[in-house]
């Protein structure tokens, strides 16, 4: 049988197949893995899951949807590039790891609007080492009453990463974090320990599938940093996330973040792979 790509529906014989894949990797796998899960509970998730269907079953994957997503086999990718061509540019970012993405943007760049920046290098972390640091006990879960100080310190946060404020193309943004807020999926630092007051810190659980987490939104208010803050307070958020939610907790960086990296060696990251993200 020829490979061929297949868009994936709910009850798809290849799920399980993909499931496969995705474990090889899974720290990197992590979104592809998560975008499967919800196909197979029949929830609606916002995109497309498509896939290269092999004789041996599943080799390569593409997630399709506000962001674009590779994994699996290289070779694929041309096909993939042909169904980006067919879509047109929808996403905000192209994400994963680093040499899919590198050659999936480089066939698709031709007829794409050029992107505003292109982030080749970001170490993929997983915690799979020992904690040196004592965790912070002023983290908390955030609250409702704290979800317009969690919103307003992740927009600076995006204001700092990406250089605009995400409300410049609508609230979407804006209703992810207090969604995750309701979740119990935000963690927080508060000023005076109050709910509702400015956040010193959050971070919040960005993907949970099976026994995988992948953390986003790591933020120190830029006044309080250098002061040990951080390391405390991650510290605190990897325990609590592995008792509460899952056993293995990944992230990733920007290689120029020297600050963050060495916070990250510090709770007990190590490296085990590398992300690029193209940001459009």
């Amino acid at each position: 049988m020829a490979a061929r790509i297949e868009r994936l529906a709910t009850g798809s014989d290849l799920l399980p197949a993909l499931a496969r894949l995705t474990r090889r990797e899974p720290h990197a796998s992590i979104s592809v893995r998560y975008r499967a899960a919800r196909l197979e509970a029949g929830l609606p998730d916002g995109g497309t899951l498509f896939v290269r269907r092999t004789e041996a079953g599943v080799d390569a994957a593409l997630w399709l949807g506000s962001n674009v997503v590779p994994c699996g086999a290289h070779d694929a990718l041309p096909e993939f590039a042909r169904i980006l061509a067919t879509h047109g540019r929808r996403c905000t970012s192209i994400l994963g790891p680093d040499h899919l993405v590198a050659d999936l943007w480089r066939i698709v760049a031709p007829l794409w609007p050029r992107p505003r920046e292109i982030r080749r290098h970001q170490p993929l972390l997983a915690a799979t080492g020992e904690c040196s640091v004592e965790p912070n006990p002023r983290v908390r879960i955030a609250e409702m009453g704290d979800a317009d100080a969690v919103a307003a310190s992740a927009r600076r946060m995006y204001r700092e990463e990406v250089g605009y404020d995400p409300r410049r193309f609508g609230l979407a943004y804006e209703r992810h974090m207090r969604e995750r807020v309701a979740q119990g999926r935000s963690y927080v630092i508060t000023a005076g320990d109050r709910v509702g007051a400015s956040a010193h810190f959050i971070c919040e659980v960005g993907i949970l599938v099976d026994d995988l987490v992948e953390l986003h939104g790591v933020w120190v208010d830029p006044r309080l940093r250098g002061r040990g803050l951080a390391s405390g307070a991650m510290a605190a958020v990897l325990a609590d996330v592995r008792r509460r939610f899952a056993p293995h907790i990944s992230l990733y960086v920007n290689a120029d973040n020297d600050a963050a990296l060495r916070l990250y060696e510090r709770t007990g990251f190590t490296r085990v792979g590398q992300f690029a993200t193209v940001i459009m």
